[in-house]
């Protein structure tokens, strides 16, 4: 069982730009630096025991980039969600 458990599993960052292009060009430096980072634990966990590996899985955390415009963002939030 781990000593600290957070009420909040999720952290958000947000960076302002000075530009459209900027702000995209930092995205996809953030995308390569997180898939960089999850191959590197992916090799961590190659190379451990089964338990060992079995905790780490436990411990991964998801990284996640959303890639739509604030318009895209904001027709998202005005459609009604789905039922399926």
């Amino acid at each position: 069982m781990y000593a600290h458990v957070s009420q909040h599993p999720f952290q958000c960052h947000a960076f302002v730009c000075d530009s459209k292009n900027s702000a995209r060009r930092l995205t996809y430096v953030l995308a390569a630096a997180f898939q960089e980072y999850s191959q590197y634990l992916k090799e961590q966990e190659a190379n451990m025991g089964d338990s060992e590996a079995v905790k780490r899985k436990r411990a991964i955390k998801k990284f996640a980039i959303d890639l739509r415009t604030p318009e895209q963002i904001e027709q998202d939030l005005k459609e009604p969600d789905s039922e399926a």
